[in-house]
Parts: structure tokens; sequence; C-alpha cells
């Protein structure tokens, strides 16, 4: 059987994840509002929140959606670069390992071929009369 790499995402990554998107999600229900206001019909009550939120900060729906998208864009990227490395250096650090251990195992095969694993057969004792024949 093999093994399966599944990924392990922390709790912190999870959260990190999860905040960044929904930062992302307010970026899209700003400007989605901003629009609304935009084409909307004149005098409706959205055109007038647009209004005053851009008096008092310079900037409608829109353009603060469009701000909040990106805060949230530069976050989730960030998130990703950091734990992309750390996984990076994880599998690194299992295939080092991988290959030590097969290494470790190769050494151990060729130390066991080295010992030479061989039977011994007794030649019969030489006799008196054998020796006298041989000579």
């Amino acid at each position: 059987m093999s093994k399966k790499n599944k990924m392990k995402i922390s709790v912190f990554e999870l959260i990190a994840y999860i905040v960044t998107l929904g930062l992302m999600a307010w970026g899209l229900t700003y400007m989605t509002l901003g629009l609304f206001a935009r084409f909307l019909p004149v005098g409706n009550t959205l055109s007038d929140a647009d209004a005053t939120i851009k008096s008092i900060s310079g900037l409608g729906y829109f353009w603060w959606g469009v701000i909040i998208l990106l805060v949230g864009a530069l976050l989730l990227v960030i998130v990703l670069v950091v734990y992309a490395k750390k996984n990076d250096r994880q599998m690194e650090r299992d295939t080092r390992r991988a290959a030590r251990l097969a290494q470790l195992k190769e050494s151990t095969r060729q130390h066991e071929a080295e010992i030479i694993d061989a039977e011994v057969i007794a030649k019969p004792e030489a006799t008196p009369a054998s020796d006298k024949e041989s000579k």
C-alpha cells in the first residue's frame, strides 16, 4: 500500500483563509453597493448613503470596496506564500529523510553481501594407507 500525501492545514492557516476571504467578500459587497448606488434611479436611499460616505471620506462605496478587496487579496497572497514555503520545507525534509533511509538500507545490504555464507564440507580424513598411495 502506498501512503497518500495529505497536506496538513494548521488552525491559524484555516482562520487566516476564512478571515481574508470574508474581507474580500466584504469588499465585493461594497463594490456591488457602489454600482447599485450609481446606476439605480436617482433619489434612492442607497445613492443618498453613497453620497454621505463620499462627503465624509472622499470615496464612495465602490472605491472603498476596491480598497478592501485589494487588502484582502494581498493578505491572502501573503498567507499563501508563507504556508507554501513552510510546506515546501517540510516536503524537502521528508525527501532528504527518505533518501538517507534508502542509503542506510543500501549500505546495510552491501555490508550483508560482503559476509559470505558458505557451507563447509568436511574432507574425509587422511588415512595412513591413502598417504602411502599418494607418495
